[in-house]
């Protein structure tokens, strides 16, 4: 909406999408590692956690960060 000033005005309806929390950020994460079928340990699985629990606070309530994107983006560097 910020990127085009007058398609605000077209329109009535505001979709709020809330940022994940960190549980829901590494249950997505290892989500998308489970589907392609990598071999996750629980060492795997509780550094995947352990990276998303030291998430800093700005990061997760950043409306301008969609936070599901920065997973996908992650594990796209994995």
């Amino acid at each position: 909406m910020r990127g085009n000033a007058g398609s605000k005005s077209r329109t009535s309806l505001t979709l709020v999408f809330p940022n994940y929390d960190r549980d829901e950020l590494a249950k997505i994460f290892l989500t998308m590692v489970y589907r392609v079928n990598l071999l996750v340990t629980k060492e795997h699985k509780a550094e995947a956690k352990k990276y998303f629990r030291e998430l800093i606070d700005d990061a997760l309530k950043d409306n301008e960060l969609s936070n599901a994107r920065f997973v996908q983006n992650l594990y796209k560097h994995i």
